[in-house]
């Protein structure tokens, strides 16, 4: 999205309509329409950036958002997002307080028996 601002910030439309075929998976309008601003450039230095960012759409088309890899979760409204920090916390601080009550000490093998049985709980 900073490549398209940076390419062509002389022409916020284009710049909105190239966004919205990026967040929408349409990938290939998006690359038709760039490709087709870099003709219609008269300017060498611009027409070489465009060039560079056709590069980069193509390069890097199956990590762009909206792009084919990804259009399946977008279309069905689901985007996963993994993070398993705030559990691995919750499970240290219930297994912590049972494990380190006044008084409490365990062997491996004990502890180990305990986990299985809140496991299965």
């Amino acid at each position: 999205m900073v490549k398209i601002r940076q390419t062509f910030s002389d022409q916020p439309k284009l710049v909105s309509e190239l966004i919205d075929c990026l967040y929408s998976g349409r990938d290939e309008k998006m690359l038709a329409t760039v490709k087709l601003a870099r003709l219609l450039c008269e300017e060498d230095d611009k027409r070489q950036k465009i060039a560079d960012l056709v590069t980069y759409i193509e390069n890097n088309r199956n990590g762009l958002y909206g792009s084919r890899s990804l259009r399946d979760k977008v279309e069905a409204k689901m985007v996963l997002v993994c993070s398993t920090r705030a559990m691995e916390k919750n499970i240290e601080t219930v297994i912590g307080r049972r494990f380190k009550k006044h008084g409490m000490s365990w062997t491996t093998k004990g502890a180990n028996n305990l986990l299985k049985l809140w496991t299965l709980w």
